[in-house]
């Protein structure tokens, strides 16, 4: 069984292929490039690597957010129209799920935070795997209050890891992890899409969409000016 697996939900933009568990290849891009630019080559290059087309595939998965809006639609167009060509099913995978599971930390509480602008983060909680908080947004600040409910200490992951860091400071003991395993892969994605593949959780095309978990800016400020 086959998966195809896409982020492009955070600053850098990744695909991988995964064949019986065991991923195949992967291609990883955090030069700052928009990811309309950079996406296609990514997806060509893995299929290339793997020796395989898309029509091989048996499931597209990608992840859904939370993330960069923008960059959010252009992951997920992508996989829909992988998936519309070639009549196979989608599977949506939680951001920050996918960057959790890069971590191995037994016991550790991993706390995923992406860059959700004017000091905000989409932030969740996990501990051994298991999801303790759901994909929400908040202001840096708060985090202290929040996070000590459960734990004492945390490891933070994301593009926003080392700014929340830092600003978090004394009030919460937590540290980023280290470059190289804080953003989202798409490896992670297709991992986390076989576990949902094998409990039947799959998608058409057509219901495949992005969660944002927040409204635009423009919508924000459109609501501004209307309760104005």
């Amino acid at each position: 069984m086959i998966i195809f697996a896409l982020d492009s939900s955070g600053s850098a933009a990744s695909a991988a292929v995964m064949k019986d568990g065991k991923i195949l290849a992967e291609s990883y891009s955090n030069v700052g490039l928009t990811h309309s630019v950079t996406l296609l080559e990514i997806c060509d290059q893995v299929f290339a690597r793997a020796s395989l087309t898309p029509a091989d595939v048996d499931v597209f998965a990608v992840s859904e957010g939370p993330g960069s809006f923008t960059g959010l639609r252009i992951g997920v167009s992508l996989i829909k129209g992988f998936a519309f060509q070639y009549d196979k099913p989608c599977i949506s995978v939680s951001t920050m799920e996918a960057i959790a599971g890069n971590i191995r930390s037994p016991g550790t509480l991993i706390v995923p935070v992406n860059d959700a602008r004017r000091d905000r983060v989409y932030y969740a909680a996990f501990r051994d795997g298991v999801r303790l908080v759901e994909d929400s947004v908040a202001e840096i600040s708060e985090l202290p209050e929040i996070l000590p409910e459960y734990g004492d200490s945390c490891l933070l992951a994301g593009d926003a890891a080392q700014k929340t860091a830092s600003l978090i400071g004394s009030s919460f003991i937590c540290e980023a992890v280290p470059e190289h395993i804080t953003m989202c892969r798409a490896s992670s994605v297709a991992a986390a899409a076989l576990v949902l593949y094998n409990s039947g959780s799959m998608m058409s095309a057509s219901e495949l969409a992005p969660k944002y978990h927040q409204l635009s800016q423009a919508e924000r400020e459109r609501n501004k000016q209307i309760n104005n």
